[in-house]
């Protein structure tokens, strides 16, 4: 039977690609039996529905606006540190 830990790496890896057949069988029958983890599963596809829904679109920004976020942004990256 499998684990929480190991059901709910499989339920977060399933958002970016797709599992084995047997993977998803033995995913299921887990979700079956534990609340804890099918509510997570619940509240995952919530939250990435919200994220989705929230995320601005750049379809309505010129050329130049874009060009002055990109170069903003790019001002304000911070440099990774060399350790001491």
């Amino acid at each position: 039977m499998m684990d929480c830990h190991k059901a709910t790496r499989l339920i977060s890896r399933s958002r970016e690609i797709r599992l084995s057949l047997l993977k998803r069988f033995s995913l299921l029958l887990h979700l079956k039996t534990c609340d804890p983890c099918s509510h997570f599963l619940r509240h995952l596809a919530l939250f990435s529905r919200a994220a989705k829904a929230t995320t601005p679109s750049d379809k309505n920004l010129d050329e130049a606006t874009k060009s002055r976020i990109l170069s903003n942004l790019s001002q304000h990256t911070p440099t990774p540190r060399t350790p001491s």
